[in-house]
Formats: C-alpha cells, structure tokens, sequence
C-alpha cells in the first residue's frame, strides 16, 4: 500500500481530495468550541468559546495551496518510505533501490538534493565492488573499504538521508503555515 504507485490522474484525484479534506478539517475545527482551561475566577459551568470563523477566500486560496502541493507531499512520503529500507544485499536490486531512492530525491527537491545525488551516484560502484569482494579477515575488509574508497558512498549516503529529511520537514513547516493562515494566524 505504502509503496503503491499512482497514476497521473489519481494522483490529481488524490491531491485535490486531500485539499477539500484539509479545508473542510479546517473550517470544522474554526467553529468547534474550545474548552477553556478552568480557572479559579471562572465556574466549572461556564460556556466554551468558539474559535474565530476563518474568512472563507484565505481558506481557499491556502486550500488550493495544499492541493497544489499534494503531489510533492506523496513523493515526500514515498521517499521517507523507501529510506526506512535497508540497502538491498544482491547488487541489482540495491542498484535498482538506489535509483528510485535518486529519482524521488530528484523529483522532490532537484536543487538541494541533486548534487548530493550525483555524489551518491559516483560512489555507488565501488561500495558496491567492495560489499560484493570476499575478505580473508575483518581487517582486510577495512582496509579496503579505506583504501578502494567505498567509505565515500556510507558519508554520501548519510548526508542524502539527512538532507531528504531537512527536505521533508520544511515541507510540512510550510504545510503547517498553511493551515496556520487558513485559522487566520490563530
């Protein structure tokens, strides 16, 4: 289910579904009552307040914000799916895994994430020569992962993983700063 790829038209369905949900979720939640906090000057039996009614045009315009940003969203979260996964031991599939990995990066946010991609791109043979070799002990392996430079792809590979999920979360900053002006800044 998580790992399900959409065709265009559904993920246009799907994107202009989650803005009327995220809308509609916040209209709803403008004009439900809140409950105050209780208070020795005030009575247990005092009347909720209701939250301030959202002027429905911000609304709008933030919910075909969201909309807009639906498709990025899902790749986010297909991206956070994947770097949940170990790295594949046969070589084909790892090398399959790394590219999907690459491509949503690329489709995600191609200006922060492309360079870093390149960098993963380039070390990814020799790691994968090295993982792939018999060693005769624990250090020779090391000394080879030094020395071959494999260790480049494990620092690459880091670096991407932490800047996917920069990337991933100051998405969903801006995604929260939406929602904040459809509440009117509340």
């Amino acid at each position: 289910m998580y790992g399900r790829r959409l065709g265009p038209a559904a993920r246009r369905t799907r994107a202009a579904v989650v803005g009327v949900f995220l809308a509609i979720l916040v209209l709803a939640s403008g004009t439900l009552a809140q409950s105050p906090s209780p208070s020795p000057d005030r009575s247990a039996t005092s009347a909720p307040t209701p939250l301030a009614t959202p002027d429905p045009a911000v609304v709008a315009a933030a919910a075909a914000k969201l909309a807009d940003m639906a498709p990025t969203l899902d790749t986010d979260r297909l991206l956070l799916v994947e770097l949940r996964k170990e790295l594949p031991a046969d070589r084909a599939e790892a090398e399959a895994y790394l590219a999907n990995v690459e491509q949503l990066a690329l489709s995600a946010d191609p200006e922060r994430l492309g360079v870093i991609v390149s960098r993963v791109r380039a070390a990814t043979p020799v790691y994968l020569d090295w993982r792939g070799q018999q060693f005769a002990s624990q250090a020779a392996a090391q000394a080879a992962y030094l020395q071959t430079g494999a260790g480049a792809f494990d620092a690459t590979w880091k670096t991407l993983r932490d800047a996917i999920l920069l990337t991933v979360a100051n998405r969903i900053d801006t995604v929260l700063d939406v929602v904040d002006s459809m509440q009117g800044g509340q």
